[in-house]
């Protein structure tokens, strides 16, 4: 199957060895550079993430090849500031982001 199409966070971990491809594509050089070992921290918040509510992801791929992935759940209220969501909300502004 070639395309994009919506998945479980379970069922994008089964193609683990693909993501950690496109995660080494993505970040393996330049500024934001990081080695496998934290592709594979990458992959065990991941698996973490698979029992937050609403949580969801897509992936693209050509035949069984990953080439490209993203992931999300749906956030509560107020925001969790120990991530990037303070900084997404400030660049969405307020009638965007209000509850």
């Amino acid at each position: 199957m070639s395309g994009v199409r919506r998945v479980s966070v379970t069922e994008l971990l089964r193609r683990a060895e693909g993501v950690l491809h496109v995660d080494a594509d993505a970040f393996g050089t330049g500024r934001r550079a990081h080695d496998e070992a934290a592709g594979l921290r990458y992959l065990e918040r991941l698996a973490g993430d698979v029992g937050r509510p609403g949580s969801v992801a897509a992936v693209a791929l050509d035949g069984d090849t990953v080439l490209g992935f993203a992931t999300g759940w749906t956030t509560s209220d107020a925001f969790p500031s120990d991530r990037g969501h303070p900084q997404v909300a400030a660049g969405l502004g307020p009638a965007h982001t209000a509850a």
